[in-house]
């Protein structure tokens, strides 16, 4: 089977190594739809290789809310740009899910199944817990999102490139 893709921010890692990725309503969702939208339906979301710019996506939209001053004071990122790689590879991490029959596509929804409304075309989901095989962070993350063409600052306008402040000088 095909290997999926999870992403979310490194501050969940300890949480899903030892309880796997638990189905839910994000922050994102629940902005994106509002708390009320009926059928919203706790889920894992999950892509495969072509829909792991979706993944990026949203990774970006929430690692930029946890970016500190102290980010800003060490990386030189540009006034329309919110993060780079850099810190997308910091804050974030990628789990890689093997596909299962458990899994469902959006789109193709299995009898008796109700697909979640947030699912989009494409996405895979779990309405039960997933057990990851291996978690991507750091400079192995990047790794694998350049060797797909898939880093941030690739596929987002206001993602900037890596780029320290200067140092000042010591007197």
């Amino acid at each position: 089977m095909k290997d999926l893709y999870h992403g979310t921010l490194i501050r969940h890692h300890d949480t899903i190594a030892t309880e796997g990725i638990q189905p839910r309503i994000g922050d994102f969702t629940k902005n994106a739809y509002g708390s009320n939208a009926e059928g919203l339906l706790p889920a894992v979301f999950m892509a495969d290789d072509e829909g792991l710019e979706r993944v990026v996506h949203a990774m970006v939209a929430a690692i930029m809310d946890e970016v500190t001053e102290e980010d800003f004071e060490e990386w030189d990122i540009g006034p329309d740009q919110h993060i780079n790689d850099a810190l997308f590879c910091k804050y974030g991490v990628v789990y890689v899910v093997k596909a299962s029959d458990d899994f469902a596509q959006a789109g193709n929804p299995r009898e008796g199944t109700v697909e979640p409304l947030q699912a989009e075309d494409g996405d895979w989901y779990s309405l039960t817990a997933v057990k990851p095989i291996r978690s991507l962070t750091g400079d192995e993350l990047r790794a694998f999102l350049e060797e797909r063409g898939m880093l941030p600052s690739d596929i987002n306008d206001f993602v900037d490139e890596d780029r320290q402040n200067a140092v000042p000088p010591l007197r």
